[in-house]
């Protein structure tokens, strides 16, 4: 024999055992109807039909010794409207089933109820739709060892009138549903109690309204509860909450879309209760809707009373003063996920809260936190706490965005999250890989603190003469973008502890004419970090000694800070940064820049101009001594000469400078060539066996392009020349001399330095040769020494406020070789001469100055003279005693060594010329 159904309820249980006991009680023990659909068979089935509709009477089966089902066949209405009367009221010692698929149960009355079941064992109620209406009417209320409970509707009307009510033992309570609504003070929804077993809550939507009342209770005293709803859980009344779930030792579980809790009377809005409050050994929530509540209640509460707590929530919205959006608590682990939008609104309070043994925070790409005058998040831990951020984190007013206690926190960052914390004394560490506003000062506190930003730290809209600290922290890691770029200068970054730059670091920082952001490290800044800056360009660029950017606590590396490519050209000036290792700081400094050293070359330039037509006209002069000496004696006759020529030259140099702390080696070397003609007239002859004396005017053209090394930087020179020169010769003695005036039109163009200047000068000097010939008429050798001094003017100019000075030095230039050769004669009348030769030549001045100035800056620099060269010659002349000569020649040129200087040249030519006597 079955015993009757006695729980024991413990604390958990105990308010819901004394509301549905008082329930039970109320109802008589005997209803007025008894056995209306038959004697139940010998397996206790007892068929309910529709012949039977309404049922005024309701139907009951009391007291019954051994276990019962009652079958409401479909159409079946059971309809009552006297007091304390259920539609289907059934007890007994056994388990009772009611099967209702189809089947109404409609009651009105003080007291009434839609299905009563009671049972020493379970108790199993599927009913379609069941309807009350009365002070403290119930629609199903079951109580057993176990109860299971389907209704898809459930209607209840008046004050402490519930929807569904169980009570269940150790085979625990399921409950499934579509909507319970219900109208009233005091109402439930669901109220859902066991002792030892588990209770299951499953449904769509739970619709409360009244002062006092809750959507859904459910306690046990060691089962664990599940709670599963895919609609809208809506308590409306002064005092009315959602969702209620405690177990004394079991976990707790909710799964669950929308929850509210409000009232329509504006006076009793701060009265709404939680819109959740789960308390179990192990709890979890998973809310994929929206969760709000505008009374002074927290909003969601969850607790683990001996576990760990875990909580996913979309969004949550606390409106009143006090009224916390969510509130995690746990002996172990505390986790919490958030994919929406969570927020309080109320003054002085926190939006999330989360305690643990261990605490994580886990932010989702549309989460989105926020607090009116409290934290947006505080979180506590006994051994550390985690958040991870990948949506946003702002700013709060009247608290911090996030307060850690406890335990050391590590916040990785993939998302927004500002400045605004407050983290623990241990060693709390930062990664972030998105946006970090620093719209405040960071409290580290104490502890080995770590910023790693792989991200941005952004500093937002400006504020001239903020000052933004990570107070505490000791190192900053930096393999991101630090942005003080706002359009506002005179920020300041301050690092406590020491700056390290690796992989991708950069930090952009405002200059104005005002002042500039600064970056202050209290340590050491090592690695190295790109500095982002709008540098000064046209006429802003100067030379400047130092704007300060950086400046470190003690001794730092040299590289740790530079310009993006290591500098910034604007025009003549160079942008770098220059670390002082008397301050340890890092300076941004303007000084001439690669296209403002080369203009110590443009007066070498012009010079080499003068002395590559005077070398025309001491090759024809040689060619003239090679016809002499071929037909011997002089002609009285006058001769008149041409000449083409062209040739290439490549100047090798590289310079080590150092201005205002920009040390570097610039490549100042160039190619120039030359290409023109030249015409002359001997007007005046000699006479004697190989002797004479000659004088004669010579006039030219010759176009030069000097093209900068690495460079597009180039000059293009159109240059006219005209002189006189004198040859005389004795014996084996002759002598040269050579006066002449260059004029020159050059076109400086340089994309680097910003500018194309046009510019006129002149050049004038002379040269002297002498040397002697021996041997014979088939073989002979010829030493021969020159000497040119050259006087060369630039045309000073300036480009975009920076000013180039030319003090132009003079050439003095000496050659010393010596040529050998032999003639033969060509049939009856033509003789040809052949030789080769060779030249040491070696430049005793053309050290020309430049001066550079800007932003009240002067430097000068002198240029450094050509290393000595060696040079080759090849050629022959072909002549006769009347009519035309000619010549051919080539040359080479190359430095010997390059004297530890770097100014070599080599280059290549070739000339031909014609003679004609009349």
């Amino acid at each position: 024999m079955r015993t009757a159904f006695r729980p024991t309820f413990g604390r958990a249980s105990a308010r819901l055992l004394l509301s549905l006991g008082v329930a039970i009680v109320a109802l008589p023990g005997v209803a007025n109807a008894q056995s209306e659909c038959g004697t139940p068979d010998a397996d206790g089935n007892v068929i309910c039909g529709t012949d039977g509709n309404p049922y005024a009477q309701g139907i009951t089966y009391a007291l019954q010794p051994a276990d019962l089902t009652v079958t409401l066949e479909p159409e079946v209405q059971v309809r009552t409207s006297d007091a304390a009367t259920a539609g289907v009221n059934l007890n007994g010692l056994g388990s009772l089933t009611l099967a209702g698929e189809g089947a109404r149960i409609i009651t009105t009355g003080a007291g009434s109820a839609g299905v009563v079941a009671t049972a020493a064992d379970d108790v199993s109620i599927g009913i379609d739709v069941v309807s009350t209406s009365g002070t403290d009417a119930i629609g199903i209320l079951a109580a057993g060892n176990g109860v299971s409970i389907t209704a898809p509707t459930v209607t209840t009307t008046g004050a402490g009138a519930h929807g569904i009510a169980a009570l269940g033992g150790s085979n625990g309570v399921d409950v499934a549903f579509t909507t319970v609504q219900t109208r009233g003070t005091g109402a439930w929804g669901v109220a859902v109690g066991s002792t030892d077993g588990d209770i299951q809550i499953t449904g769509t939507n739970i619709l409360v309204a009244g002062s006092g009342s809750t959507a859904v209770e459910a306690a046990s005293d060691s089962g664990n509860i599940s709670i599963v709803s895919d609609g809208l859980i809506r308590a409306t009344g002064a005092g009315g909450s959602g969702i209620i779930a405690t177990s004394t030792t079991g976990d707790v579980s909710l799964d669950v879309l929308n929850v509210i809790t409000e009232t329509t009377d504006d006076a009793a809005t701060l009265t709404s209760g939680s819109a959740i409050i789960a308390e179990g050994a192990n709890a979890s929530l998973v809310a994929g809707g929206g969760i709000l509540t505008r009374g002074s209640a927290d909003a969601v509460v969850v607790t683990a009373t001996a576990g760990d707590a875990d909580v996913t929530v979309n969004g949550v919205r606390a409106y009143a003063d006090g009224s916390r959006a969510l509130v995690v608590n746990a002996t172990g682990n505390a986790a919490v996920t958030i994919n929406g939008g969570v927020a309080s609104d109320g003054a002085n309070t926190d939006s999330v809260v989360i305690s643990g043994d261990t605490a994580s925070l886990t932010v989702g790409a549309e989460g989105v936190l926020g607090a009116n005058q409290g934290n947006a998040i505080t979180i506590s831990s006994v051994n550390g706490s985690t958040i991870d951020n990948a949506g946003r984190i702002p700013n709060v007013g009247g608290g911090y965005a996030v307060t850690a206690l406890g335990g050391p926190i590590t916040i990785n960052n993939s998302g927004s999250l500002t400045s605004d914390l407050l983290l623990t004394g241990g060693n709390d560490r930062i990664n972030n890989s998105g946006d970090f506003l620093m719209r405040t000062d960071v409290a580290f506190g104490a502890g080995n603190d770590l910023f790693v930003n792989t991200g941005q730290v952004l500093f937002g809209t400006g504020s001239a003469g903020a000052v933004r600290t990570m107070v505490g922290l000791e190192t900053f890691d930096n393999r991101g973008l630090v942005e003080l770029r706002n359009g506002t200068a005179n920020e300041t970054f301050v690092v406590p502890g020491n700056y390290v730059g690796s992989g991708n670091s950069r930090i952009g920082l405002d200059i104005s004419a005002t002042g500039n952001d600064q970056l202050l490290v209290g340590g050491a800044a090592t690695g190295n970090t790109v500095v982002l800056v709008d540098v000064p360009s046209g006429n802003a660029a100067t030379f400047a000694t130092g704007t300060t950017l950086v400046r470190a606590g003690t001794a730092s590396a040299a590289d740790a800070f530079d310009l993006e490519g290591g500098f910034s050209n604007a025009g003549l000036v160079r942008y770098e940064i220059v670390y002082n290792p008397q301050d340890f700081s890092y300076s941004l400094t303007g000084a001439p820049s690669d296209a403002a050293y080369r203009t110590l070359n443009y007066v070498e330039g012009a010079r080499n101009l003068w002395l590559k037509s005077a070398d025309v006209v001491s090759g024809q002069l040689r060619a003239r001594r090679d016809a002499l000496w071929a037909f011997g004696g002089g002609d009285p006759s006058g001769k008149l000469w041409l000449q083409m020529h062209g040739s290439v030259e490549s100047r090798d140099s590289v310079r080590a400078v150092d201005t205002l702390g920009q040390a570097r080696g610039v490549n100042m070397g160039f190619r120039q060539d030359y290409y023109g003609g030249q015409l002359g007239f001997d007007f005046s002859g000699g006479a004697g066996e190989r002797g004479g004396f000659a004088v004669g005017v010579t006039g030219g053209y010759i176009s030069s392009s000097q093209n900068f090394a690495g460079s597009a930087d180039r000059i293009d020179y159109d240059v006219v020349n005209g002189g006189i020169y004198a040859s005389y010769s004795a014996g084996n003695f002759f002598l040269n001399a050579l006066g002449k005036y260059d004029y020159y039109w050059a076109k400086a163009t340089s994309p680097l330095g910003g500018f194309r200047d046009n510019s006129k000068g002149d050049s004038y000097g002379a040269r002297g040769e002498a040397g002697m010939r021996f041997g014979s008429d088939s073989f002979f050798v010829e030493p021969a020494a020159s000497l040119s001094w050259v006087k060369t003017s630039f045309d000073d100019f300036a480009s975009q406020g920076i000013g180039v000075d030319f003090d132009a030095d003079d050439g003095l230039r000496g050659r010393a070789g010596a040529r050998v050769g032999g003639q033969f004669a060509l049939g009856d009348g033509p003789v040809m001469a052949f030789y080769a030769g060779g030249n040491y030549v070696h430049e005793f001045k053309g050290e020309d100055r430049v001066t550079l100035t800007g932003g009240g800056q002067t430097f000068d620099y002198d240029n450094r003279a050509i290393d000595d060269y060696g040079e080759a010659i090849l050629g022959f002349t072909i002549g006769q005693t009347n009519g035309v000569s000619g010549f051919l020649e080539g040359s080479y040129v190359r430095s010997f060594k390059d004297g530890g200087r770097r100014t070599g040249i080599e280059g290549a030519g070739g000339r031909a010329g014609l003679r004609v006597a009349f």
